[in-house]
């Protein structure tokens, strides 16, 4: 799951240092259209090219459509012989998945609002331009990827779950402390900032293996940004 998930940090490494490029050289409303339309673009192309079941891919060839399904037929097999049978409504009401899924409300609410004022942040806390913080922001991306790569293959090799994602609450508690307790000085800042972002996708990387959490959690996107603005 940390794989599919790289496209978080890989986005941010190309597209922090050509936004703080646009917004410095060309202003706010041209980075929007310049990111903006080719976005929209790549949203109608997969509308149209990814499928909803395997069998509808027509990029897949037949021995492709049929490893990939008895994939998740070996994968449904496993859950109900540890389970003792696959319900969706026991998942949802499993103890585990509600703390997971308030974890991850909390995480998204964390990441999200870091991911739109770090920016903001660092701005007014360094005076350095958009352009040199966009490069900054790049760096912390690379990172982010490096780490998140290494984390997944590290609890895939165990099997754990749970702790590796108490790892990541752990380093983003550190880095909200020292944000909080050096406001004012850049460096600490920066790093303390980056480490709330790594913590956060370390964790959210993790709990990729669980997919109900993504959506008993996943509604904190919508409003975290204006309140953590607020």
């Amino acid at each position: 799951m940390s794989l599919y998930l790289l496209g978080i940090p890989i986005s941010g490494i190309i597209g922090s240092p050509i936004q703080g490029w646009l917004v410095e050289f060309y202003g706010w409303r041209f980075m929007f259209i310049a990111l903006g339309v080719p976005t929209i673009i790549l949203g109608l192309l997969a509308f149209f090219y990814l499928t909803e079941r395997p069998n509808d891919a027509k990029w897949l060839s037949d021995d492709e459509k049929r490893a990939f399904l008895n994939r998740l037929l070996e994968e449904r097999k496993s859950i109900e012989m540890v389970t003792g049978g696959y319900s969706i409504g026991r998942a949802v009401r499993d103890w585990r998945t509600i703390t997971l899924a308030i974890y991850y409300f909390f995480a998204a609410l964390n990441f999200a609002g870091i991911f739109v004022w770090m920016p903001t942040i660092l701005y007014l806390a360094s005076k350095l331009g958009l352009y040199y913080i966009g490069w900054i922001l790049g760096g912390v991306w690379f990172v982010v990827l490096v780490v998140m790569v290494v984390w997944g293959r590290h609890s895939d090799k165990t099997g754990e779950r749970f702790n590796h994602v108490g790892v990541g609450v752990i380093i983003s508690l550190i880095g909200a402390l020292m944000t909080y307790l050096f406001p004012t000085n850049v460096l600490i800042l920066a790093i303390g900032l980056s480490l709330i972002i790594i913590g956060t996708m370390m964790g959210i990387s993790i709990l990729g293996a669980y997919n109900s959490i993504i959506h008993r959690g996943g509604f904190s996107h919508g409003d975290n940004p204006h309140r953590l603005g607020w």
